[in-house]
């Protein structure tokens, strides 16, 4: 034994496996790859085999090897499963062994409806270099000893069972697609009866049936959904079918439900779109918001809606549905119309990030006017520096454009993004560039009227005369043409300023003012200007008073008092009193805390009041008292004076200029500020008051007399 074992040594000894020389009688790696055929039975017919060969390739097939001694006693069992493929087995075994006296035997075997049990192969491993099937392996490519190939064929027992379940398969294989659900049930309730040995494999076999027909569904119902997608719901009549095949997965039949309805959307708001070119707004929103109801993210419809509330000026419910439909789709067309909106709003900052949003968003796509429409917005928050990029950009790209040559709409565009361009240079008192680029655009478009207001404003700051002259050239070019700036009052009130500065004559700025008023009847400004130049005129004093209380009655906060001032003035000059005291009183009810305007109602009061020497007669004042009351108060020292016009709250002026016996009025107060009114204490105490400021030129008669006197007595309330 032990000779033989050399001999055979000698035979099978070749290189390495993976760097390892192997040594005489040590392991041997040995692999079978088994292949079997598969032969018809001589009872079964051609074409009902051809029927049942699907089915053969669902069998399970196992391989058995058993390695033993030579003793015969088992070492090593191995099992190896394997299926029917096309008629044939595949199986590979293998085995490492360190006595080549050891045996294997390999048995194919299949117990299921389609019935057989193959010995395919017995004999020692020391026999491999006799076996015709043998040879010997590569251990470095291979990693094997030996190779053996062994081939069989093999003739099955088909059982009944397989030739009952071919007629159950070849009715569901048969079955058209609406029919399909129907006779997958009942072919899977039949399967239920047939023998156990079949109905494992009969009912996976049936389930891959049923999945071939779901993916085939699928990929239909896929490319359906595809097209509708893209707008196209040709293939609608076929989803309405398979929603009703009741076996498909879940999945399939709710899409495809979803895509029905997004067909019917779509069908409502291509009928909103007909009813909005027809102007029937109301009927449209109907449309769109049947489509929504039917398609919540149905996001088209919901910037269909806030085009119409848009046009309407509704622009919060307008932001409310551009905003929701970027819930649904995010692109640059959206953000772009929020952007507009929110203008519309004065929601500077917010359209300035939309615009962000929507320049990202079209990258490269991203066109001229969004550029400009970021940076109008920056400019409405006074971000200059911001606003100076995109507003280049959005120049860059019309001059880039070839048809900027011929397209006169877009050399009108193109202007008007240089204007702004220059309104930004303008207020980032780069103004050599400003007049630059604002002069360039006039070149392109000689009716840009912005550019040349911008013009006139800037030659207007110099001081320089022949600046101030190119300025008016600028607003005499911008008055010609038929543009709002041409009919706005704020415009021809600069103007008639920069008249003012250059000296021009009065009935030019009068001219320039009366349009400013014309076209901007809140002017208060101008309104002040005007009553100051008609109240030089002689007869016009009726015009200046209207321009006055115009002035008054246009008063923004910060310049109320003044107005109101101005206009009182006005009155109690042209001795208008009763006016000015009705004026003031209002004023004071509406704001109480006012000092200049108790001034003024004391003044226009006292104004009003008619004193004489009859009528101080009748307060118990004689001659005597009249003639020193008119010679004393004709001449107060300023100290005095000053006391009392702060006390009683009239204006110094207005006390220097009143007339004795109005001054009396005034010092009757000033005493019943300090003193009051009430009782002989009070009148001594004024008594002393009178002989200490005027006891040189009053008698003591006339002080007991004045000492009586109160604005109670003489009629006359003050402030």
């Amino acid at each position: 034994m032990r000779s033989k074992n050399i001999a055979l040594c000698r035979s099978l000894l070749f290189l390495m496996l993976l760097g390892f020389v192997y040594q005489c009688g040590g392991p041997k790696k040995v692999v079978f790859n088994i292949e079997g055929q598969i032969q018809r039975p001589q009872d079964v017919p051609e074409e009902e085999y051809r029927r049942i060969t699907p089915i053969i390739s669902k069998v399970p097939v196992n391989t058995y090897a058993e390695r033993k001694d030579e003793d015969g006693k088992t070492l090593e069992k191995k099992t190896a499963k394997s299926n029917i493929t096309d008629g044939r087995i595949s199986t590979r075994l293998d085995f490492t062994v360190e006595d080549l006296s050891q045996s294997i035997s390999i048995k194919v075997d299949s117990q299921k409806f389609i019935v057989f049990s193959k010995d395919i192969f017995s004999d020692k491993f020391e026999s491999l270099e006799k076996l015709k099937y043998c040879r010997e392996g590569d251990v470095d490519k291979d990693g094997y000893d030996y190779i053996c190939n062994v081939n069989f064929t093999v003739v099955p027992s088909v059982s009944d069972s397989i030739k009952n379940y071919v007629e159950f398969r070849e009715r569901l294989l048969k079955a058209d697609e609406k029919q399909f659900c129907s006779v997958y049930i009942n072919v899977s309730q039949d399967i239920n009866k047939l023998q156990p040995e079949i109905r494992e494999i009969a009912l996976a076999d049936v389930k891959d049936i049923y999945d071939a027909f779901v993916d085939k569904i699928r990929t239909k119902a896929n490319d359906a959904f595809s097209k509708i997608k893209n707008r196209n719901c040709s293939d609608r009549p076929y989803l309405d079918r398979i929603k009703d095949y009741f076996c498909l997965p879940e999945k399939i039949i709710t899409d495809s439900k979803r895509m029905i309805q997004t067909c019917d959307a779509y069908t409502l708001y291509d009928e909103g779109v007909a009813f909005v070119k027809k102007g029937q707004n109301t009927r449209a929103l109907d449309k769109f918001r049947e489509s929504i109801r039917i398609k919540p993210d149905f996001s088209d419809s919901y910037v269909a809606i806030g085009d119409i509330y848009f046009e309407e000026k509704r622009y919060e419910d307008a932001k409310d549905m551009y905003r929701k439909s970027l819930e649904y789709n995010e692109n640059y067309q959206t953000y772009e119309k929020l952007g507009d909106t929110y203008i519309k709003m004065n929601l500077f900052e917010a359209a300035d990030e939309s615009y962000r949003r929507a320049i990202d968003l079209a990258g490269e796509n991203a066109s001229h006017s969004i550029f400009y429409k970021r940076a109008y917005a920056l400019k409405m928050i006074m971000k200059w520096e911001q606003a100076s990029e995109p507003a280049r950009r959005a120049v860059d790209i019309v001059n880039n454009l070839p048809e900027i040559k011929y397209d006169r709409e877009l050399q009108k565009k193109l202007a008007m993004y240089q204007t702004l361009v220059g309104e930004i240079y303008y207020n980032l008192r780069r103004l050599e560039e400003a007049k630059k680029t604002l002069e360039e655009a006039i070149r392109i478009d000689p009716y840009e009227d912005e550019a040349i207001l911008l013009l006139a404003q800037i030659y207007s700051n110099s001081e320089n005369k022949s600046d101030l002259r190119k300025a008016k050239e600028y607003y005499e070019k911008l008055f010609t043409l038929d543009t709002a700036f041409a009919k706005n009052g704020d415009t021809w009130y600069k103007y008639s300023l920069l008249l003012e500065s250059l000296g021009e004559d009065e009935s030019q700025i009068s001219s320039a003012l009366e349009k400013s008023v014309r076209f901007s009847p809140d002017n208060d400004q101008a309104y002040i200007k005007l009553a100051k130049i008609y109240e030089k005129r002689k007869g016009y004093e009726k015009v200046a008073e209207e321009m006055y209380k115009k002035a008054y009655d246009n008063s923004k906060d910060q310049t109320r008092s003044r107005n109101f001032n101005e206009y009182i003035r006005f009155l109690m000059t042209q001795g208008n009193y009763a006016v000015a005291k009705r004026t003031i009183s209002d004023y004071i009810a509406k704001y109480p805390d006012d000092k200049s305007a108790k001034r003024l109602y004391n003044e226009a009061n006292l104004m009003l009041y008619t004193i004489n020497p009859q009528s101080l007669k009748k307060l118990g004042l004689a001659q005597k008292s009249l003639d020193e009351i008119y010679s004393a108060f004709s001449s107060i020292p300023d100290n005095i004076a000053n006391e009392i016009s702060e006390t009683v709250g009239v204006n110094r002026d207005f006390f220097l200029r009143a007339d004795p016996y109005k001054r009396m009025i005034l010092i009757v107060a000033y005493m019943d500020s300090i003193y009051g009114t009430g009782g002989k204490g009070a009148e001594l105490q004024k008594s002393e008051k009178y002989k200490e400021m005027f006891g040189k030129s009053l008698s003591q008669p006339t002080i007991n007399a004045l000492s009586k006197m109160t604005l109670q007595r003489i009629g006359i309330d003050f402030k």
